[in-house]
């Protein structure tokens, strides 16, 4: 019996032992799919952070090659719109050669857009032809800005109201110059020297309908004796562009863009490019005694000051130059004895003399040798007179300008004459029917003069 019960016991407990190792074994199995299912969770999980995190980064590369690409169109197109408003700029001012230089140097430009601007240059060029007649020059003095301070009833307003004009018939006459169709040269444009020093007449080749035109303006000095009486008190740079100094009415010093001509002319080339060939302004004609541009270079008693005059002068000198004017000599005494012809040699060769020493020696350090003469009370020496070939031979000038109102030009060997024409209150009012060839003498005319 104990055997029998013993037996029992033992299959029980070899059932109970089966059962928790199947017990234990499906925990295993349990534990093992719970396993397996975090693993494909997490699984999925990382594949997911993977497509986003590889999404993410494609965005990212995707976007900053579109920035980049459209950064790189961008530069072109402005490449395109600068290289275009320069060549328009150009073209305006006839610079042909240097529009197909700028064309050239872009590379935004498209094949088809490439021959469409070498048409217009062409065109442009082939609009040149050779201008025949007599190129006419006529000439300033420094401008009255202020009337009432320079027709007060003074002593000196008979001479302002004789010689000068005022900003606004200026002003006035410009329009009327560029309605007419002139067309600003340097007197450059006019000749060329040979290696022997002998000049040749060079053939002007204009747009159709141009008339070539010099504009000169006499004692750029600003002379002391001119303060207060409405005029500017000297050139002066703003922002790299020469403008004027003048005093107000008001006891005010300003610096303003209108206060005399070389301002006044810049601004209106600027909005006319075609008024002018090739950025050509006009000449400056400077006397001696006073200095230069307002600036008293030439004081021999103070020769500090003098140096400290140079060196403000300078940098207006370079920016005139690098803008289209011209300098000339005017004398450096502007004596009466040029008037009357009695100057002797020695006075010539003293006031010639000086003139370079004092005033064309600053001007050559920047501008180079100033080659025009500006005759004073517009003189014309005889070609054979011992003074007029020391003049013209010992200062290689290569232009002598008198005063006359018919426009002429005469070659000589290694000069030339070109005759100048007055535009002041005396021949707005006493050769209107001469100056209306430039503009309408009564329309221009400022009803502040005193007479």
């Amino acid at each position: 019996m104990k055997e029998y019960e013993s037996y029992w016991e033992e299959q029980e407990k070899d059932y109970r032992q089966r059962r928790e190792e199947r017990k234990a074994e499906r925990l295993k199995e349990l534990k093992r799919r719970r396993r397996r299912r975090r693993m494909a969770v997490l699984s999925v999980f990382l594949t997911l952070v993977v497509v986003i995190v590889i999404g993410t980064v494609h965005n990212k590369i995707g976007k900053k090659a579109r920035e980049e690409e459209e950064a790189a169109k961008q530069l072109v197109l402005e490449q395109k719109q600068n290289a275009t408003n320069e060549m328009e700029q150009l073209l305006l001012g006839y610079y042909c050669d240097e529009a197909a230089a700028v064309l050239a140097s872009c590379t935004a430009f498209s094949e088809e857009e490439i021959l469409s601007w070498q048409e217009k240059i062409t065109a442009q060029k082939n609009m040149l032809v050779p201008f025949e007649g007599e190129v006419p020059h006529i000439f300033f003095h420094c401008l009255i800005v202020y009337p009432e301070l320079a027709f007060d009833g003074e002593y000196t307003q008979d001479g302002y109201d004789a010689w000068m004009v005022t900003t606004k018939e200026f002003s006035a006459m410009l329009e009327q110059l560029y309605a007419k169709n002139y067309i600003l040269i340097r007197m450059q444009d006019l000749y060329t020297e040979n290696p022997d020093g002998t000049l040749t007449e060079n053939t002007l080749y204009l747009p159709a309908g141009k008339t070539p035109l010099v504009i000169s303006i006499d004692d750029v000095c600003y002379y002391p004796y001119m303060a207060g009486d409405g005029f500017a008190n000297k050139l002066v740079l703003e922002n790299g562009i020469v403008r004027t100094e003048v005093t107000t009415p008001q006891g005010e010093t300003i610096v303003t863009g209108d206060g005399d001509v070389i301002p006044i002319l810049d601004d209106f080339v600027k909005a006319h490019p075609d008024f002018s060939w090739r950025g050509a302004k006009g000449v400056i004609a400077v006397t001696g005694y006073e200095g230069l541009l307002g600036y008293r270079v030439s004081n021999e008693e103070d020769i500090a000051f003098a140096e400290a005059e140079k060196t403000a002068v300078r940098p207006i000198i370079q920016a005139l130059y690098d803008t289209g004017w011209e300098f000339a000599s005017h004398s450096f005494t502007h004596n009466d004895y040029f008037k009357d012809y009695s100057m002797t040699m020695e006075q010539m060769k003293y006031d010639s003399d000086k003139w370079q020493r004092m005033i064309g020696s600053v001007i050559d350090e920047i501008y180079g040798e100033v080659n025009t003469f500006i005759s004073p009370f517009g003189v014309v020496f005889d070609k054979e007179d011992e003074r007029m070939h020391y003049l013209m031979d010992n200062f290689n000038f290569k232009a002598y300008c008198p005063v006359d109102s018919t426009p002429m030009v005469v070659f000589y060997d290694t000069y030339f004459t070109m005759n100048r024409c007055a535009v002041d209150g005396v021949s707005l009012r006493g050769n209107q029917g001469v100056l209306s060839r430039y503009f309408d003498c009564n329309s221009v005319y400022d009803t502040r003069r005193p007479y």
